[in-house]
């Protein structure tokens, strides 16, 4: 869960850091100067980031040849027959028929401690998200709860109160408050306006740019823009693209803003001087008002939107054509970099015509790993239909090798198994024992159960039931070759005179099959250590 939850958030991350940069390239190529619109381009790249996690899984995949690797799982060194098994440590037998197999070191790939190494770091990752996610929304909780006092104390500004001759907004509500010093526009869904007390003492053409300014931030819905863009922060917090399209957006704002008031005031350094006292009346108060709230004092904005008023820098509405161009460029980022999946290694055709000539044999063991890796990919309602599958015809080999691959795979040293998926394992192995015993899948190394010393492969109650299962069926007189020869495999971890008298055995009944070479390999393996 945690590796999933991971490699989603970094392949939407990556995906949107591309995003961001076409969105960018976009805005220059298009010489758009027109705040409000740059400030749309960055809300459409706000709202697919937080959307992207669910994008790049909705829509259609386009498939890019990369030369990376691909995620591999732990595959047997030999596919062939027989196969190597992971030695282990010494074991005081039970049992006075078995012998404790010679000891060795066991090998590196089943080592126990090796997938607890390997899974710790997910979880630390993991772990480590989860406390900034809490962190930061706890502050943003925090600054909606300031924000939603602020306004429950204020009092609401009739109409019929303002002197001046500024135009009143009549469809959002304005409030006088204390807590304030300079103006303000807070609420996410129900935007207000609040005002501190010394707004009765502002010329008219200073009330009339606030005004504007405070209303054009309604209009565009800023406080939700910036509320948004607060938990994108909080659930991409280790991003720096969060970081910066938070202060791009707010910075866009209040140009987009400034652009809408500075007509009200009789030009750009009339309005400038209105930021300024606004700055002021702010530094004097303490500098900060809410982190909920967007106004015409903007914070540390100031010297960027002074230096952009008395540069003549505003700009006017762009044409339809300049926003379609725009709107077409965004969704075009968007769709492409959420639908681009990488694809190991060249296309197809490409691949078929540089590919060698391969053995039987490589051919066997690539059609095996590709087999395991397609196992290992099934959902859970694929495991039940091939279940199900199994049930209606106990002969469909095909659905049970594809079983026991994928819980191989799930037990396997780079995976911690749990209690129910071991059980599962087991059962599906000592059924193909019992129902099967001379079948190729049947000595297969992915259907043993291995005792104690394995690592994750351990299941010592299921290797006993095994065990028993496999001497009842080599005690038969009517024993096949290959079922001597499977039981042999199996015998291998835990009594090795038994695998050897079993195999000889095997050899005896079918001189001509590949017993000897197999007994060779076997003696090979046993003066190796």
């Amino acid at each position: 869960m945690s590796d999933a939850l991971l490699r989603i958030l970094a392949e939407a991350s990556l995906r949107m850091s591309l995003v961001a940069g076409f969105v960018g390239v976009i805005l220059v190529a298009l010489r758009v100067r027109a705040s409000a619109l740059r400030h749309d381009a960055w809300r459409a790249v706000l709202g697919a980031m937080l959307l992207m996690p669910i994008l790049q899984y909705w829509v259609a995949s386009i498939p890019i040849p990369v030369s990376a690797p691909t995620r591999r799982i732990a595959i047997p060194a030999d596919l062939a027959t027989p196969r190597p098994v992971p030695s282990a440590a010494p074991m005081v037998n039970t049992a006075p028929e078995l012998r404790a197999p010679a000891a060795g070191p066991p090998a590196a790939p089943m080592t126990p401690d090796r997938p607890l190494r390997g899974r710790v770091w997910p979880s630390a990752l993991l772990l480590a998200y989860g406390i900034g996610v809490l962190v930061l929304l706890s502050r943003l909780a925090l600054g909606w709860r300031a924000a939603a006092h602020v306004t429950r104390v204020s009092r609401r500004i009739p109409a019929n109160e303002s002197q001046s001759t500024a135009p009143w907004p009549g469809d959002t509500a304005v409030y006088e408050s204390n807590l304030v010093a300079a103006p303000v526009t807070v609420g996410v869904f129900a935007p207000s306006i609040i005002l501190p007390p010394t707004w009765r003492l502002w010329p008219d053409d200073e009330l009339r740019a606030v005004l504007a300014h405070e209303v054009a931030h309604v209009r565009r819905r800023d406080p939700l823009v910036r509320f948004v863009g607060h938990f994108n922060l909080c659930v991409f917090w280790f991003h720096p693209l969060a970081w910066w399209l938070q202060r791009k957006l707010a910075a866009t704002a209040e140009h987009a803003c400034d652009d809408a008031a500075v007509g009200l005031v009789g030009g750009p350094r009339r309005y400038a001087e209105i930021v300024l006292d606004m700055a002021e009346a702010m530094r004097r108060n303490g500098g900060r008002l809410l982190s909920q709230g967007v106004g015409v004092h903007a914070g540390n904005l100031v010297g960027q939107r002074i230096e952009r008023l008395l540069r003549g820098k505003c700009s006017g509405e762009p044409s339809r054509i300049r926003k379609a161009a725009v709107a077409a460029g965004c969704a075009a980022a968007v769709f492409f970099a959420a639908a681009c999946r990488p694809q190991a290694g060249l296309p197809a055709p490409l691949r078929e015509a540089a590919k060698p000539e391969l053995s039987a044999e490589q051919v066997r063991r690539r059609d095996e790993a590709r087999l395991l890796r397609e196992a290992d990919r099934l959902t859970p309602k694929e495991v039940s239909d091939l279940e199900a599958a199994l049930r209606h015809n106990p002969d469909d080999l095909v659905s049970a090798r594809k079983l026991i691959l994928f819980y191989w795979a799930r037990v396997s040293p780079v995976k911690a198994p749990d209690e129910k998926t071991v059980a599962r394992r087991r059962a599906h192995i000592l059924w193909l024992i019992d129902t099967h015993p001379a079948s190729e899948l049947a000595g297969s190394v992915e259907a043993r159960l291995f005792p104690d010393g394995f690592g994750s492969l351990s299941d010592p109650r299921g290797q006993a039931r095994a065990k028993d299962l496999w001497l009842t069926r080599t005690k038969q007189a009517d024993a096949s070759a290959a079922i001597l020869a499977n039981a042999a495999g199996f015998f291998e971890t835990s009594d090795k005179a038994l695998a050897e008298e079993l195999l000889l055995r095997a050899q005896a009944l079918d001189p001509k099959g590949p017993r000897s070479a197999r007994l060779g390999k076997y003696y090979a393996a046993v003066l190796a250590g």
